[in-house]
């Protein structure tokens, strides 16, 4: 609802819709006060509608992408990379990249949840997806980038399940994964870099730990970011060394 009510402020056709529901709802209201629920009323709005709206978006958008790159030689390439949500779960993406007639395009492709991070779970989910899909492995994937430990390990990572699926595909380690390791370790070189970076880490540990201090880094937020305190002290993320 609130996706709704901001898209409004910038779009009359949803605003005149959401003005229009407001206004039937409270008639009713006001000609049955002790009913519940909408009745005969539709709207639109209700989060089962908005749900199965966006699986709609989301099949069309990924059938429009397996057609694209089956019309231009059902030869493809992978990007993967995984994190952990605020809600501290882990979300996989995957990214398809191929060469239509304006040059090469990436598409997101899915972003799916993966309880288990190891490289034959990474794989297995990776499959899944792409047979679900459509996607021809054998002679269709032609490489995949890759980073972080599960995915780069070379006999039980995710890349050595792909080679074994597919022996001639090419592995690429993600750049921007080489550019964060070269920093670490050019940061790792300088004292006052790795004091600075290592009490940056502990921070949320620290604050974390104890209600009394979380309710005063809470305090301080709204004191200091009052615009920005309802979505900035809702979590105290740890860092990892690369992000």
């Amino acid at each position: 609802m609130e996706l709704v009510k901001s898209q409004a402020v910038f779009d009359p056709i949803p605003a005149d819709h959401l003005r229009k529901a407001v206004y039937q709802s409270q008639l009713r209201h006001d000609k049955h006060p002790s009913s519940q629920g909408r009745s005969s009323l539709n709207t639109f709005l209700s989060k089962s509608t908005v749900k199965s709206l966006l699986d709609v978006i989301l099949e069309m958008t990924q059938s429009y992408i397996r057609n694209e790159v089956a019309k231009y030689g059902e030869q493809y390439s992978l990007c993967l990379d995984s994190t952990q949500d605020v809600s501290v779960k882990e979300q996989t993406s995957i990214i398809v990249r191929y060469v239509n007639e304006y040059g090469p395009v990436e598409r997101l492709l899915d972003i799916l949840e993966t309880p288990r991070t190891t490289g034959k779970a990474l794989h297995d989910h990776t499959i899944e997806v792409l047979n679900k899909l459509g996607y021809t492995m054998k002679g269709g994937l032609l490489g995949y980038a890759l980073d972080g430990v599960n995915m780069q390990a070379e006999y039980e990572g995710l890349q050595a399940h792909l080679k074994m699926t597919v022996p001639l595909s090419v592995r690429l380690h993600c750049y921007a994964n080489r550019l964060n390791l070269v920093m670490e370790e050019c940061c790792d070189c300088v004292v006052e870099a790795v004091t600075f970076f290592s009490l940056l880490r502990e921070c949320p540990v620290i604050i974390s730990e104890s209600h009394i201090r979380v309710q005063l880094w809470k305090h301080l937020v709204q004191m200091i970011f009052p615009e920005e305190a309802k979505t900035a002290t809702k979590f105290v993320v740890k860092l990892s060394k690369t992000r």
